[in-house]
């Protein structure tokens, strides 16, 4: 024999329902059945989720720690590259702009750029080129700019 939850008789065990105050004898779980299920579901999503994922952050921040290192510190090797390139389209700029329609120094300076991209996408270690690529032909760009006032 147990006591009833509500009332505190005394009642049967095995009993559901109390007889004298038909209050509910069993626990939350037994009630709300359908409610545990996606409780249980749920929690097992989470679990199982919390041991991979820390694993695959670490790899992610690893990955954007090397991504972004390798983007701020071109190689000097890549960096001349660009340089060269840069050095023989500003003397060309220079000495036959003024020779120039404005729309042939363009393609002249246009024709610099297309060479910095070819380098790009030739140079190995690509990592941050885009970005180095950019800086270079903005400079070039520059130049062109000055050389057509």
């Amino acid at each position: 024999m147990k006591k009833c939850k509500s009332c505190q008789k005394e009642i049967d065990d095995k009993a559901k329902k109390c007889p004298h105050c038909h209050s509910d004898q069993r626990n939350w779980f037994l009630k709300h059945k359908f409610l545990t299920g996606i409780l249980i579901i749920i929690l097992i999503v989470v679990i199982s989720n919390m041991g991979g994922g820390k694993e695959s952050i670490n790899q992610n921040k690893q990955s954007n720690t090397q991504e972004q290192t390798s983007e701020e510190t071109p190689t000097a090797a890549i960096i001349k590259g660009y340089q060269e390139i840069y050095d023989e389209y500003v003397a060309r700029l220079k000495s036959e702009c003024p020779k120039l329609a404005m729309t042939e120094c363009a393609e002249l300076s246009n024709e610099g750029v297309a060479e910095m991209a070819k380098y790009m996408y030739s140079a190995k270690g690509t990592d941050g080129q885009y970005q180095t690529y950019e800086k270079w032909s903005g400079k070039l760009m520059d130049v062109y700019m000055q050389e057509v006032k």
